[in-house]
């Protein structure tokens, strides 16, 4: 269940699928996992099996279930260690005195975005803003990043920003030492196309091909959506690693769409997607895919995590949340 969770907590944070640079699927061996899942995904479909659910699918599936049933109990630092040495751990309270440690990581596609909101809700709380780089450039099993990310937020950081949040969602899918504050915005899943013909994911012919990434809400959807089809109405999709390859492929001609986080397209097409010919869509006849962004604070940091819920609750009334949304090119809203 630890390397699952961790991939699940992976996800959540977006240091799997969200970075710029990620060691395990960069260069030639990305190329390769792209031929190994195109051949793998093609032979399934073409059969036009109705559970031709290879792997890569089951794993998907398999990996949002449990990340939406995995609860929290009472904090701890040292229950949730594993193999770390408890001693490695500090169980002691730093005197910050007018100073909150963000761990941002600036690699990921939400990086500038979450520095910003960071510094505003630092300022809002009459304290300096200290930032510190999160753990990336961990493996897809996601072994080791939960040990790494609790070392760190025990002695460096009080806060992770830029976590994943389900609205709505009552469950928490992160460890027994940590607790998340309320999202700062709320952003969506678009389809991205170089046919103007495409105006949603309904308007896409059957047999057509779709990229999506691994381990996004996108990838999810496009799952489910496929499944609730006739069989000779299905699409075929292929899920990936690297959203930089994904964009290449589209742009190649081996995709017909991806389904992809807005503002992880905003980063790869350096915030002007019409300049490489895309045209954004919905994913009608699916409802709005959405998801929250929020941080993540030790659950034995109370007072801080209610300290910026305010922050961010004022933040969001007095228009600085849509603001930088705006100056970020996020599409969504703020709060709530």
């Amino acid at each position: 269940m630890r390397p699952l969770f961790s991939i699940c907590l992976l996800m959540a944070t977006g240091r799997l699928v969200a970075g710029k640079t990620r060691p395990l699927w960069s260069g030639t061996r990305m190329s390769f996992m792209d031929a190994v899942i195109s051949r793998e995904i093609n032979q399934a479909q073409n059969l036009g099996e109705p559970n031709s659910g290879h792997s890569l699918k089951k794993a998907a599936l398999a990996i949002c279930v449990a990340f939406s049933l995995v609860g929290s109990s009472s904090p701890s630092w040292g229950q949730a260690a594993g193999a770390v040495a408890p001693q490695l751990f500090e169980n002691s309270r730093p005197l910050l005195g007018d100073v909150i440690r963000f761990c941002v990581d600036d690699f990921s596609a939400g990086g500038a975005f979450d520095r910003a909101v960071s510094h505003a809700i630092a300022d809002s709380l009459l304290v300096k803003p200290v930032f510190v780089p999160a753990p990336t450039g961990f493996p897809i099993d996601g072994l080791g990043y939960l040990d790494e990310l609790q070392l760190i937020m025990s002695k460096d950081c009080e806060v992770l920003a830029g976590i994943s949040l389900t609205p709505g969602s009552s469950e928490s899918p992160f460890p027994e030492w940590a607790t998340v504050t309320r999202p700062y915005a709320q952003t969506i899943f678009v389809m991205a196309t170089t046919n103007a013909d495409y105006k949603s994911l309904g308007d896409i012919p059957a047999g057509k091909t779709l990229g999506a990434a691994i381990g996004g809400l996108g990838l999810s959807a496009v799952v489910t959506y496929n499944q609730q089809r006739p069989v000779e109405q299905r699409l075929r999709y292929l899920p990936y690693g690297d959203p930089e390859l994904m964009l290449k492929r589209l742009l190649d001609g081996t995709l017909s769409a991806m389904v992809i986080w807005q503002p992880q397209l905003n980063q790869i097409t350096k915030g002007n997607p019409a300049t490489l010919g895309l045209k954004i869509g919905s994913l009608a006849p699916l409802k709005p895919v959405i998801t929250g962004v929020g941080n993540l604070v030790s659950s034995r940091d109370s007072f801080l995590r209610s300290s910026i819920d305010r922050a961010i609750g004022q933040l969001v009334s007095d228009g600085t949340i849509a603001r930088l949304m705006k100056e970020h090119g996020y599409e969504g809203v703020p709060g709530p």
